[in-house]
């Protein structure tokens, strides 16, 4: 249609100028020149550009984001996502996900090889960019059989225990004592999100660790997903905001993230965010 139309002018004014003899070729050309560079110049915003296009890696975390054969499903892809869908729409932003660790989504975005991550705490990789509107938010907790005597926030205890922890995941209060410990009571596993979840739980299981720390709703949905029923939670470090976070070395980043908070806020307004959450089942963090 957009090809058509610049032909379309030109036929008309074809059939115009031979019927009126008075308009001369000079002029004419002139008209033609004009109509084209209106043609070209005006729809440019509206050709599919480099610019439009958001590479986002990402990776399992129900409800948040649902991943299945290493896509984003489709009629349920997960609230983030949705939020993140959403906006897209409305600024014409065209979205290409890809399914990777969380260690490699931070680097990938630091270095901008991407253009962003989602549901990414700021204390996870403080030098992103980071919107003022969340896109979710998140508790962290320690989860253990129903059988263990371990509890937190009896920090003095967590040397008695073997921990399982999640690669580059940062968890708020227990943060240093984490990186202090790496190789010795704390295990640091490496992988997809929704690989790591059920690596760690199936240790739990097996008893090789006493306990993991994970966000409280993504554990929650998979242990009600998959039906286990003797794993509880055990104590929470605290509740963060989860954001999109976009590279701090691409020049459009700082652009985009006001158009982010600003479509968010429309969402909200016009109710259409509360429509995403109720899918879901989640509460409004606002």
């Amino acid at each position: 249609m957009k090809g058509r139309g610049f032909f379309e002018f030109e036929v008309v004014l074809t059939a115009t100028s031979g019927v009126n003899s008075s308009v001369n070729s000079g002029n004419f050309n002139i008209l033609r020149i004009l109509l084209f560079s209106l043609f070209v110049f005006g729809n440019l915003t509206l050709l599919p550009t480099e610019a439009d296009v958001l590479s986002i890696p990402t990776g399992d975390g129900r409800p948040y984001i649902f991943v299945e054969n290493n896509q984003i499903e489709f009629e349920r892809p997960g609230f983030s996502i949705e939020i993140l869908q959403s906006v897209a729409r409305l600024q014409g932003w065209k979205l290409k996900f890809e399914v990777m660790p969380f260690s490699r989504q931070v680097i990938a975005t630091r270095k901008g090889q991407v253009d962003g991550m989602i549901a990414i705490f700021k204390t996870d990789a403080p030098d992103l960019l980071f919107p003022n509107q969340p896109i979710g938010q998140a508790s962290n907790c320690f989860f253990a059989l129903d059988k263990s005597d371990f509890r937190f926030p009896d920090r003095t205890s967590l040397d008695d225990y073997k921990i399982g922890v999640t690669n580059g995941f940062t968890y708020g209060l227990v943060d240093q004592y984490i990186a202090e410990n790496i190789g010795k009571n704390i295990i640091s596993l490496s992988g997809d999100d929704k690989d790591v979840l059920t690596r760690l739980i199936n240790m739990l299981q097996e008893n090789r660790i006493d306990t993991f720390i994970e966000a409280e709703t993504v554990v929650n949905y998979h242990l009600q997903e998959k039906g286990i029923k003797n794993i509880k939670n055990v104590g929470c470090t605290r509740t963060l905001k989860a954001f999109i976070a976009f590279s701090p070395s691409l020049q459009n980043s700082k652009k985009r993230i006001t158009a982010f908070d600003q479509t968010v806020k429309q969402l909200r307004s016009s109710g259409q965010l509360q429509k995403i959450l109720e899918k879901y089942g989640v509460k409004d963090w606002r």
